[in-house]
């Protein structure tokens, strides 16, 4: 009474869906579908370009600063307590990015606070230290 279907998309993924018998005699029928990926093949994520607008403040910012230069190359200018940073990043997602710069900073000085706004493809994130506080879009000018 219940059939199984195997079938092979284009992008080398296997499907496989089998309908369940019904508890009763009516109600639907309900369809499972597993997707496996082939082994030995990775998929291309991909990597985007983010536009970083941010302020880093610390308690000492000497010694973040090196690590921040180290990781960008973009502009940063000195601010009372912190560091003023634009630049450009490349990375799969603006909250990735973030977590990685926070994260490598924090190694250096536990408190150390980032407040940034990332733009890539149209989209605006902006977070506080590990919190996203919004995104939305960026206007055509």
């Amino acid at each position: 009474m219940s059939s199984v279907r195997n079938a092979r998309s284009p992008h080398g993924l296997s499907l496989r869906s089998q309908p369940l018998p019904r508890s009763s005699g009516r109600g639907p029928s309900w369809v499972f579908v597993l997707i496996q990926l082939p082994t030995g093949q990775d998929i291309d994520v991909g990597k985007r370009d983010f536009n970083l607008v941010a302020d880093v403040s610390s308690d000492d910012p000497v010694a973040i600063e090196p690590i921040l230069r180290q990781l960008i190359s973009g502009g940063i200018v000195a601010t009372k307590g912190g560091f003023h940073v634009e630049a450009t990043m490349e990375g799969e997602s603006a909250r990735e990015l973030n977590r990685s710069l926070l994260s490598a900073l924090r190694r250096a000085e536990r408190r150390t606070r980032l407040r940034s706004t990332w733009t890539g493809e149209g989209v605006t994130e902006r977070f506080f230290d590990y919190v996203s506080k919004g995104s939305g879009a960026v206007p055509l000018v």
